[in-house]
């Protein structure tokens, strides 16, 4: 009886410690805001349907009207470098203007 209340224990202790090791992941976003050539819908939808799967993406942004392109990530990811690299392939110069580090509170 012993043994099954100390697995049951041990067990408990294993997921409480994940729980805590998902919250801490999910604290880990920075934010950066690229100056980015958007001149139509096009441009938005190419822009949308790429950079937003890229490895570590969280939320895309797009202001087509002062052409700015602010991206949410998780940087163990990415960063800005390899984001633009990503905005090269569809054609895009990206010059980053704003590079924030978030946190979470949840």
């Amino acid at each position: 009886m012993k043994t099954i209340q100390w697995m049951i224990c041990c067990l408990m202790l294993l997921i409480g410690s994940d729980a805590v090791a998902q919250k801490e992941a999910k604290k880990k976003e920075a934010q950066t805001t690229f100056a980015v050539e958007i001149m139509c819908d096009n441009c938005v939808k190419n822009i949308k349907k790429n950079i937003a799967y890229e490895k570590g993406v969280k939320n895309l942004k797009i202001d087509s009207e002062n052409q700015k392109v602010t991206v949410i990530y998780n940087p163990e990811k990415t960063n800005p470098e390899k984001l633009i690299e990503a905005f090269k392939k569809i054609g895009k110069e990206a010059i980053p203007i704003d590079e924030v580090p978030l946190k979470k509170d949840n």
